[in-house]
């Protein structure tokens, strides 16, 4: 049995202010750095990891190293699961892309598939980039409890391919900044058996 252990970033200033981030590389904030502290001691008293991939920005490479860390496992950079990129969205709210791009934002909000943002992705194409990234990944641990830590688009999508969801169901599955989520595979394919979880991080940083 392989497992997946899918680690979403810790928070930035702009998932704190909600703008597109894409593939701008921002740093982790000082609530990211304590996430990212948290969740390491979460996995190390769950798992035995024996690899840890990150997307190379910053805000994934901060959090693995810190997980890297606390299991004693070097972090390995991997270029297929860096996040989704936004194009002339990237750096811009929700609202002024909405005002900018009334159409295209409708069309993201409802039928993501069908998008492609002016220089950036398109949902398809970026979900097949992730799954042969993973899929990739997987087939190098067989048997082995791995670790990812990726991006919130990267997350719904590998999500979205191990549950053999359209892409439609992308937007709809949230993962906050410095949650765990868990898939394994067997003969029988992949089960989830934890998405989205963030108990560990129920204390303040201020506590």
């Amino acid at each position: 049995m392989t497992r997946v252990i899918l680690v979403r970033h810790g928070q930035t200033e702009w998932n704190r202010e909600e703008r597109f981030r894409g593939q701008i590389d921002v740093p982790l904030n000082e609530t990211g750095l304590w996430q990212a502290e948290q969740t390491a001691k979460a996995i190390k008293r769950k798992y035995s990891i024996s690899a840890i991939y990150s997307s190379p920005l910053s805000r994934a490479t901060r959090t693995a190293e810190a997980i890297g860390r606390a299991v004693g496992v070097p972090v390995q950079p991997h270029a297929g699961v860096t996040e989704f990129n936004y194009g002339e969205w990237e750096g811009k709210t929700p609202q002024e892309v909405a005002v900018a791009y009334p159409d295209l934002y409708h069309l993201w909000l409802t039928q993501p598939h069908l998008v492609r943002i002016p220089g950036g992705d398109g949902v398809t194409q970026f979900r097949l980039r992730v799954a042969a990234a993973v899929d990739g990944i997987v087939a190098e641990h067989p048997t082995e409890d791995v670790v990812l830590v990726v991006h919130r688009m990267v997350g719904r999508a590998l999500a979205s391919h191990l549950l053999t969801q359209s892409d439609l169901c992308i937007p709809r599955l949230e993962l906050n900044t410095g949650s765990i989520s868990l898939f394994e595979r067997t003969e029988e394919g992949w089960t989830t058996m934890l998405l989205n979880d963030t108990c560990h991080l129920e204390a303040s940083p201020a506590n």
